[in-house]
Order: structure tokens, then sequence, then C-alpha cells
């Protein structure tokens, strides 16, 4: 077997062995969704279904069916799991989509951080203006990211009959897209601990509002941007994994 022979095949073979990673992270992720969505079905019908209608009922109900709707699409047809073939077209539009709703569930996310923050600062107005201007910039800086590095990778992505999913012929070093997003979730936990250092008590009042969830959302937002910079992944699977993710352990603990 000649060298360039024997290197498409340790190539083909560590795609496949991320295609697979990707596939079970998938399975997994879907499965744990669908769990926590059985688990407070009846609390969401009760506390929630009979709510008067609010912004926040709005945006809590699009997240919690919108992030499963895409989740699912993923593993049928994304993950491998089906047979049917899609077009190259399709898989294009996919990704704009998918980076879209992955936006929209990341800022959803984060404004209900925000709203928990205003009220541990007792809706100082000046502070609420301050980091709703703060909220605006690093969203707005990171869908114009998010588009750049679409511009960049859509003409590389394909869909791979061997596969069964969309993939890209080049990959696109595109982990920057996190970078607003870490900076305002690190300002937001600023704010939690200069509160808590200026009242203690204010300690006990984010254990009891949950505490592990700001923290969650750092972390997974932290290990994404480790994960841009550092995989070997070439597939879209995993480009709107931290919605799902920071949905079902953010709601859990809310």
């Amino acid at each position: 077997m000649s060298d360039s022979a024997a290197g498409e095949l340790a190539l083909t073979e560590a795609i496949l062995h991320d295609v697979l990673i990707l596939r079970y992270i998938s399975a997994a992720g879907l499965t744990i969704l669908l769990y926590d969505h059985l688990l407070s079905f009846a609390d969401e019908v009760q506390l929630i279904w009979s709510a008067k209608l609010t912004s926040s009922k709005v945006l809590f109900l699009a997240m919690r069916y919108l992030v499963p709707g895409m989740m699912i699409a993923e593993t049928i047809q994304l993950a491998g799991l089906s047979n049917v073939s899609l077009s190259n077209e399709f898989c294009k539009a996919w990704l704009t989509f998918a980076v879209l709703v992955g936006w929209v569930t990341i800022a959803i996310n984060n404004w209900f951080v925000l709203l928990r923050v205003w009220v541990l600062w007792d809706r100082n107005r000046i502070f609420i203006i301050s980091t709703l201007l703060f909220f605006i910039a690093m969203h707005a800086t990171t869908l114009a990211l998010a588009w750049i590095g679409v511009a960049h990778m859509i003409n590389t992505l394909y869909f791979v009959p061997l596969f069964q999913l969309c993939g890209f012929s080049a990959f696109s070093d595109i982990g920057v897209v996190w970078i607003p997003e870490l900076l305002f979730e690190f300002l937001m936990l600023m704010a939690m601990g200069w509160k808590v250092r200026m009242r203690p008590k204010t300690l006990k009042s984010l254990q009891e509002e949950g505490f592990g969830y700001f923290l969650f959302l750092f972390g997974l937002t932290l290990a994404n941007t480790v994960v841009f910079l550092a995989a070997r992944v070439r597939t879209l699977l995993g480009r709107i994994s931290k919605p799902a993710y920071s949905f079902v352990f953010g709601h859990r603990s809310r």
C-alpha cells in the first residue's frame, strides 16, 4: 500500500471515529432532553400553560419545543440514522437555519440569566441599562461572527452518502464565535460575585435560585469554545448542541 493510500485510509478511519462519537452524543442528548420533557410536562401544563400570556412565557415555550425539534431532525437525518439522501443545497440551507436557531436559543438562555441578575441587583436602573446594552452588543457580535463563519464554510458543505450526513470538505476555525458569549456570561458571574461580596446574604438567594445553572452555562460555553478550537470533527452535528444541553440542565435548575 502506498503512503498516499495509507494516509487516505487513516483519514477515513479518523473521520468515521468522529462520526460515531457524534452519533452517540446526539442520541444521548436527545434521550436526556425527551426524558426531561416527560418528567416536567405535568408541571409545564400546570404552571406555564395556565399562566397569562407574557414575553417570558412565549420565550420559554419557544425554547421548550424548538430545541427538541432541532435535535430530533439532526438525530434522525443529519446523524446518519436514516437512508434518505439529501442534496448539497439542503445541507447548506440547514446549516444557515441551524446557526440562526442556535443563536436565538442561546440569546433566550442568556436573557433569562440577565433577568435573574437584574433581580439580584434590585433592578438598579443604571445596572439594567448598562447590562442591556452589553447584552445587545455581545449577541449582535455573535450573530455577525456566526454569519461570517457560515459564509466561509457554506461552499465546503456537502452531503456525504458514505456517512449519510452533511460534512465539510475543509474545516473553518470559527471558535471565535463563542468569545462574545464567554464575555457576557463571565460578566454575569462577576456581577453576581460582586453582589455577594457587598451583601453576603445574597449567597443564600443564589443557592435557592440554582447558582449551578449560571455556572453550567458558562462552563458549557467555555467547553464549546475549546472543542471548536481543538477538535478534529468535520461534521455539522454539534454546531447547535449547546442550546439543547443548556436547556436540559438549565430548565431542571429553575
